[in-house]
């Protein structure tokens, strides 16, 4: 999960973003340029963090364990840096054919891109049995 603060007073956010740096659980991921050429002019001050301890396998993980299914029976995809743990950890990884790079390769099948409706496709293939 990724949060982001916003706000147009820089001092402000200057304090939040030092704080934020403080907890070992989130690292900061985007931010304004501002915060390292002070002579950028902007209306606005923002702050991106994730927290390191939340990901899409630990939701995964957290889902099949209330839904009583075994991680090995699962379908997972992805086409972003924030997929790859999941696509490892998944029964079968699926990768959308405009990935990021890297991701294609590790996967087990890799279907049509995002804008062509790449998912539906890859499931209308399960659902046709021409894949297994």
């Amino acid at each position: 999960m990724q949060c982001a603060i916003i706000d147009n007073d820089f001092e402000k956010m200057k304090k939040v973003r030092e704080e934020i740096s403080k907890i070992k659980t989130i690292k900061i991921v985007n931010q304004s340029k501002k915060f390292k050429n002070k002579k950028i002019v902007t209306d606005s001050i923002y702050c991106d963090m994730v927290d390191l301890t939340v990901s899409k396998a630990v939701a995964a993980s957290k889902i099949c364990e209330i839904l009583e299914v075994d991680i090995k029976d699962t379908i997972g995809i992805g086409d972003s840096y924030n997929d790859f743990e999941l696509l490892n950890f998944v029964g079968y990884s699926v990768a959308m054919n405009n990935s990021v790079r890297g991701l294609k390769t590790r996967v087990d099948y890799v279907t049509d891109n995002n804008d062509l409706d790449g998912a539906a496709k890859f499931f209308e293939k399960i659902l046709n049995n021409e894949i297994k």
